[in-house]
């Protein structure tokens, strides 16, 4: 069913620094997908993700693994403003959060609408 070792996540780009992060801020349109590898609730949002960037593989779509990156995802938190909550998933506009889901909120539909609406 899920492999619970790095190889799963790979299919999503990660961020890793705050560089990376602050990079992507420039962009008109990029979703941030907070993902904890222990937790099987986070897997589940992952392979929503997963799915929705294959089929819109155009789409800016950055993985932060919070257990190897707990310091990055902090300063998402600290700078958006956005409680951390871990699966969670972040979507920007031109550097602003505009849209935030958490655990079961991260849904095919929800994914979609972020990219119509562009």
């Amino acid at each position: 069913m899920f492999r619970w070792g790095r190889t799963e996540a790979q299919n999503v780009p990660e961020l890793t620094t705050v560089q990376d992060y602050e990079a992507l801020l420039s962009r008109d349109l990029a979703i941030v997908f907070k993902h904890s590898p222990a937790c099987v609730g986070s897997w589940l949002a992952h392979a929503t993700v997963s799915q929705f960037l294959k089929s819109q593989p155009e789409t800016a779509v950055y993985l932060v693994c919070v257990r190897r990156h707990r310091d990055l995802s902090r300063h998402i938190a600290d700078h958006t403003g956005v409680q951390h909550a871990s699966p969670q998933v972040l979507v920007f506009r031109k550097g602003q959060v505009v849209k935030t889901a958490s655990h079961d909120q991260i849904t095919p539909e929800l994914l979609a609408s972020v990219r119509e609406s562009v």
